[in-house]
């Protein structure tokens, strides 16, 4: 937050686009990107903590370094900032899905049934199926 607004003072910004406070108090920035959208890729190319290229894509509680590009618009005299560049430097290991644990189905030794074949008649053949 210190370099943001310091970056903020040297270019005499009026504000920072994209920051927000969040519902828990912590400080928010939005950055874009949109190089890579422009060549089709749909997820940012990211480095790990060695900088060597990984498909891994960061999720909340990770934790990041970002290369940010200011730019100053002259409308406002607001900065954006413009992503180029993402390091995972730890990665929050999550198998669940996102969702915890409760009692009910296990499917840990689920066996998917053979195939059925459903026989219908020619009353439900005529019904009104829009197909």
């Amino acid at each position: 937050m210190e370099q943001l607004e310091l970056i903020k003072k040297k270019a005499n910004g009026t504000k920072i686009n994209g920051m927000r406070v969040d519902e828990e108090g912590r400080n928010l920035l939005k950055v874009k990107s949109k190089a890579f959208v422009k060549k089709n890729v749909h997820t940012f190319p990211c480095r790990d903590a060695e900088t060597k290229r990984t498909d891994a894509v960061p999720f909340g509680g990770d934790t990041v370094r970002l290369r940010l590009s200011p730019a100053v618009l002259s409308r406002d005299n607001s900065i954006s900032f413009y992503l180029n560049g993402c390091q995972i430097i730890t990665k929050e290991v999550r198998d669940s899905g996102g969702f915890e644990a409760t009692d009910g189905f296990q499917g840990g030794d689920f066996i998917q049934p053979a195939e059925q074949t459903v026989a219908y008649t020619s009353d439900e053949e005529s019904s009104d199926i829009p197909f």
